[in-house]
């Protein structure tokens, strides 16, 4: 029986937690700092809720100074993307435990299929080189025409399972920050909260 799934929502969010969509849609929050997104998952016999809570601020100068830190580094690795082909250049940063920033950027190839997120590249990275050190943050920041300057730049699909997984397999949440073009920053403590029901891994 499929799984219906109805978002409880005054205003509707249909691109929130959409893995195939690339960014958060536009919604009025004049009237809310704070946010929560409540699912309730119906199955025969059986009932679950899932909420999801995040923060908006107007721009990341808002954060702390570590955080705000991180942000730089993100747009620092963004202006050395490799992206010919889409013109939309991302960064990413990783802070982990020990105090130390990794960055990546997307590294696009003519083959398309064969590039890599900045999220990925970041993470990967880290695996390979700091394999056991947990990730406290990730930060991501783009710039291009792809996505509106207002708009937040949301991890892909493939994106969110990898940092699904990573925090899975360290079992420390994952901070994630969202930073869009003209300074508008979306936070979530927890990174799974973007990907419900991630592959192979408890929901």
């Amino acid at each position: 029986m499929a799984t219906k799934i109805q978002q409880i929502l005054e205003n509707d969010l249909p691109t929130l937690l959409n893995p195939l969509q690339g960014s958060l849609s536009e919604v009025d929050f004049n009237q809310c700092r704070h946010l929560s997104v409540i699912f309730v998952i119906k199955h025969k016999n059986m009932k679950h809720t899932h909420t999801v809570n995040y923060e908006i601020i107007d721009n990341w100068s808002e954060l702390s100074t570590q955080e705000q830190e991180l942000v730089v580094k993100a747009q620092e690795a963004s202006a050395n993307a490799y992206a010919p082909y889409s013109n939309f250049y991302v960064g990413a940063s990783v802070l982990l435990e020990t105090g130390i920033i990794i960055t990546g950027n997307n590294q696009e190839n003519i083959a398309y299929p064969s590039g890599l997120c900045a999220e990925r590249v970041a993470l990967f990275y880290t695996g390979a080189n700091y394999p056991g050190v947990a990730v406290k943050t990730l930060v991501v920041v783009a710039k291009g025409d792809l996505v509106k300057t207002d708009e937040c730049i949301s991890p892909c699909g493939s994106c969110r399972q990898v940092i699904a997984q990573s925090e899975y397999r360290q079992k420390i949440p994952i901070r994630l920050i969202l930073v869009a073009q003209n300074g508008r920053t979306f936070i979530f403590d927890k990174a799974s909260d973007l990907l419900v029901f991630p592959f192979g891994m408890e929901a």
